[in-house]
Order: C-alpha cells, then structure tokens, then sequence
C-alpha cells in the first residue's frame, strides 16, 4: 500500500490502519516521502513553522521544462495561488482571501443557503430519481459562491466548466494530456475574469468579488497573481464542502440512525456537521517540506525532506478517538481542515453551507441510493465521489 493507492484514499480509516500500526513515521520509496499517520504527529507538523507548504509550481516547472511544454495558465495558477505560497507573501494573501469571504456576515448568507438548499433538494425529490452528486452536491456549493462573489449565472457556468476535476492536476503521475486540458480551460476562465475586473473597477458593487479587488489593490498584486487567488478561492470554496455533502448524504443513507438521532434531538446539528468532517476527510492528505533538520515521532527528518501528511488517517486515530467511525458528541478538535499556516480559510463557511446542504437530506431522505461501489474521482488531494444515483418515492 502506498499513499496514493486508490483504496487508501476512498476506504478512509480502516484502509490506512495497517499504516498506522506500523509506525507514526514511515519512509514511502514510492513516494518518495515520509508518510505520517497519526494525530499527534500530523498536528506537529502542520503547526511547526518549520515545515513548509510544497512547493509545486516549481516540480511543474520541471516537467514543462523538457522539451518545448508551455502551459502558462496553470503555471500561473500554481505560481501564486495561496495553498502553495508560504510567507512573507502567505500571510497577506490570506487576509485578502479571508476578507472577501466574510464580505458577507454568515448570519445574512446562512437563511439564503439554506433557501436554495430546500429548492435544490425539491427540484431532485421531483425527478424521483437523479445523481445527487451532480444534481445537488456540486451545484449548491457552486451557486453559494457565485452569490457571495455577484456572479450571474453565465459567470458561475464558466469558473463551474474551468475548475471541474482540476484538483486532478495535482496528482502524481498526471498525464501532459490532462495538463493540456487545465491549461486550455483556465485560459478561457482568464477571459471571463479579465471582463469582470474591469467591469467591477468601473462600477463596485456590493459584493464579494469588488471587495476582492479592493484588497487586491491594496497589496498591488498583479492580475495574474489576483485571478489565480480568484480562482483558488472559488474552487476552494466549492471542492471540499462537495465532496462533504455528497459523502454526507450516502453516509446518512446507509447509516439511517444518524438521521433519526438529528431528527429527534439526541444529536445536534453542529456535532453531526463536525463528526461528518472528521469521518469522512474530505482532504486525504497534504503535502510539508523540511526547511531545517527536525524529529518527528522519533524519526530523524532531514532538511529538505518531505513529508505527506495523511489526514483522514489521523482523523481515524483511535489514539484519540474512541470507535473513530461513530458520530459522538463532544470529540476533541480533527484536522480535516488542516491546522497552523495554512489551515483552511474557509472552515466556517464550509460547516455553515454543510449544514443547510444536509438538513434537507434529514427532513426528506431519499428511499432508496445505490449501495454498489461508488464512482470516485481519481484523485490524490480530495476524496471525493464523482456520482451517486438516489430514487424518492
């Protein structure tokens, strides 16, 4: 088993335990990396300043390098996107980031999430049957984040077609042919985003994506810098709290007592949204890179050395969780969302959108889901399902 076998990723918890017995640091040659595997060390890691984002527009750089490869879109967007900066320029990116997320206050977007979580969720009910997942779990986060940034409907279309699987141009071994695509489809996003900076410079609005700008003014970013951040902070926006909500409902689905708890008030909204989290860790693992010689869990990790955080793994710690599948009140803090520099700027966001998303599913749950092994997006950086066929009689 390495850290990017797909059974590691879509088999979160029992799947990586044999990795986890077998030592909290473990050398991978396939990887290339040291594989960390349990709470205490992964939360170490992600909190020690001395461990650094990896830097991947650099590795990119050398892939293109061969030959006569040019893929400036993504380049760009690997260049200086914030998940793969680290400070001085870190820091400043993400209060610009954060500060266009909370351009609106959670208390006005929450009834408005949960308005079109319901019509979503009436429009699926009156098919009677559909793929939750493309009907409801990847739309809803899509349209939650057009209307915090004040994209119409042809603007939501187009950045929804631009980031559609890109997380896949992070996976090890990703084909030039792939690189291709992402490259081609964020050039075609450019021209919707360039078309919205000057249309929001000549007349702001109200509305996240003029406040972005005005951050982004601040800092004398450039455009490329500031539509790579732009696109970051949609498909961030959007990847994770899909792929929550879609493993959320077929969870809910197949274990029916988890939504009778919730209905009957033995289990509270907010635990069920943060359990759901944990379990099901929607980021398998990350990537830090050594800046200085440092020990973590007895191992001695050299300078430059790199080290793949496996999350869902010490989500599933039993060092710290008691029967770690359960949904139980009061577990102490997980790091699906990360932790320390680069922790998640959106987490409050997420767990506000994931609880308007899934109380439908509790209210009205579907009668019937395709229990035969889901299809899964062939990722590294996000466990996620790809489609899930559902029936409401």
């Amino acid at each position: 088993m390495t850290a990017f076998d797909p059974y590691l990723r879509h088999s979160v918890g029992e799947a990586d335990k044999p990795l986890r017995e077998a030592g909290p640091v473990l050398w991978s040659d396939s990887a290339g990396a040291w594989l960390v595997t349990r709470f205490a060390d992964v939360s170490a890691v992600l909190r020690d300043p001395r461990f650094e984002s990896f830097n991947l527009h650099q590795a990119f750089a050398r892939i293109t390098g061969r030959g006569s490869l040019s893929f400036p879109h993504l380049q760009h967007y690997l260049e200086a996107s914030l998940i793969f900066v680290n400070d001085p320029d870190h820091r400043p990116l993400r209060r610009l980031l954060s500060r266009t997320l909370t351009s609106m206050p959670l208390s006005s977007l929450a009834p408005s999430m949960g308005k079109l979580a319901r019509k979503l969720w009436r429009g699926c009910i009156a098919r009677g049957e559909c793929d939750i997942v493309r009907d409801y779990a990847e739309i809803l986060p899509s349209m939650v984040s057009a209307r915090l940034l004040g994209l119409d409907e042809s603007e939501r279309q187009a950045f929804f077609a631009a980031t559609y699987g890109l997380m896949g141009a992070f996976n090890r071994g990703c084909s030039i042919a792939r690189y291709r695509d992402f490259d081609a489809r964020l050039g075609a996003l450019r021209g919707t985003i360039d078309a919205l900076f000057a249309e929001r410079r000549r007349a702001p609005r109200a509305d996240g994506l003029s406040r972005f700008l005005e951050e982004a003014a601040s800092l004398g970013l450039s455009d490329d810098a500031a539509a790579a951040n732009l696109t970051f902070l949609y498909l961030a926006s959007v990847d994770q709290t899909s792929a929550v909500i879609g493993l959320g409902i077929r969870r809910l689905k197949l274990q029916p007592e988890i939504a009778a708890a919730v209905r009957t008030k033995a289990l509270d909204e907010a635990t069920l949204i943060e359990e759901l989290i944990r379990i099901e860790s929607p980021a398998p693992q990350v990537i830090r890179v050594a800046t200085a010689a440092v020990k973590i869990g007895g191992v001695d990790i050299a300078a430059g050395d790199m080290l793949i955080l496996l999350l869902s793994s010490a989500n599933r710690d039993r060092q710290r969780y008691e029967e770690p599948h359960r949904v139980t009140p009061a577990r102490p803090r997980h790091v699906a969302f990360s932790e320390g520099a680069h922790a998640c700027i959106g987490g409050a966001f997420a767990r506000v959108e994931l609880a308007a998303a899934l109380m439908p599913a509790i209210d009205r749950p579907p009668t019937w889901i395709d229990e035969t092994p889901p299809e899964w997006w062939p990722l590294d950086a996000t466990r996620r399902l790809r489609s899930l066929r559902v029936r409401f009689e």
